[in-house]
């Protein structure tokens, strides 16, 4: 979905205040029920399907906003570290098994709107944040069992990392708890099993350890 479905219905609003422990703000988010009652129709599909949606403006917004705020004066390899922090410590983990009984993809708001979110959530989230805020390019490795993201990102010399056409996209997975920029919890010689792109002209090759 290249935009949000304009509803006629905005009566009904969702509010939610969300608290960074990271970056330390309260985030104050409104946004249209009707919007989260699509998502929840929405037929389960592939996992980029959600990657690629563009999220509610009104939401986007706030939430860009409030956290370029957080990491103005950072290099880009230090704004990194954090926005990852953030997703480790500031979601509560749960599969969607446990959640809800069955597998559920959520959309970037519903990470806003649900107690818990697990891998792929995590992931999705994760890597709109970072390309939009940052303006850095973000793949997303796909296992049988696992998602997480792989940043190009300039200024990081070590780590694990998928190499594409020259470029090294080092690994950040947003629900390895404590990891930072370059730490898979998979075994260095395990392959995804796909590598999905949330930038369409990068294309994956394989992946590589320092």
């Amino acid at each position: 979905m290249t935009a949000t479905p304009a509803f006629k219905e905005s009566i009904n609003v969702f509010e939610n205040d969300w608290h960074t422990d990271i970056l330390e703000d309260d985030i104050h988010f409104s946004f249209s029920n009707c919007l989260l009652n699509f998502y929840s129709s929405y037929p389960q599909t592939s996992f980029p399907v959600y990657a690629k949606a563009t999220p509610d403006k009104c939401f986007s917004n706030t939430l860009l906003q409030s956290l370029s705020g957080k990491i103005k004066g950072l290099n880009q390899v230090e704004a990194l570290g954090q926005i990852l922090k953030m997703m480790h410590n500031d979601f509560a983990y749960k599969t969607d098994t446990e959640q809800f009984g069955y597998e559920k993809v959520f959309f970037c708001e519903e990470n806003f709107q649900y107690s818990y979110n697990d891998c792929e959530d995590r992931a999705i989230l994760f890597s709109f944040i970072v390309r939009s805020l940052l303006g850095l390019d973000v793949i997303l490795l796909e296992y049988s069992n696992h998602v997480n993201c792989a940043v190009a990102v300039d200024g990081v010399d070590k780590g694990m990392y998928v190499n594409l056409h020259g470029r090294k996209f080092y690994v950040c997975d947003p629900a390895y708890i404590g990891a930072s920029i370059g730490m898979s919890p998979k075994p260095a010689d395990v392959k995804p099993d796909k590598i999905q792109q949330t930038t369409p002209d990068v294309k994956p090759d394989k992946i590589w350890v320092l």
